[in-house]
């Protein structure tokens, strides 16, 4: 994810500032200031984050989408990122090879809410129970 693309995902589509971006990942304000003015990179684990973050964009994007913009940044603001992360691949949303690889690439699964935590997305819950009631 280029600067550019950072800035886009963070303003445009979750409308959120860079204090809240930084408290869902994790890291200093002044951090994601300087990904997003290419002062320093992006680390490999925060990227793999923030393209899960993308892809749920993406596919929030999509007409028949079950889930918004607004409960993406909902869940990040209430979850953190990994909560995000983990109640997405709980629902189905997320492919696993994509969340197996991000654990692979981050040291410490911060910002982790447990499966309790995951009771505060309903959007994500009833996504879950739809597919359950497919099979």
């Amino acid at each position: 994810m280029t600067p550019k693309e950072l800035k886009e995902l963070r303003e445009n589509n979750l409308d959120m500032t860079q204090k809240e971006l930084a408290d869902a990942l994790d890291v200093e304000f002044a951090t994601v200031n300087r990904w997003e003015n290419n002062k320093t990179k992006i680390p490999e684990d925060k990227q793999k984050l923030l393209e899960c973050i993308q892809e749920l964009v993406d596919k929030s994007l999509i007409p028949k989408a079950k889930f918004t913009l607004e409960e993406i940044k909902d869940a990040i603001i209430n979850t953190g990122v990994w909560g995000l992360v983990l109640a997405a691949l709980t629902a189905g949303i997320l492919s696993s090879g994509l969340v197996l690889s991000l654990m692979k690439k981050s040291a410490l699964m911060r910002g982790v809410v447990g499966l309790g935590g995951l009771n505060k997305l309903p959007y994500f819950k009833k996504i879950r129970k739809e597919k359950n009631n497919e099979r």
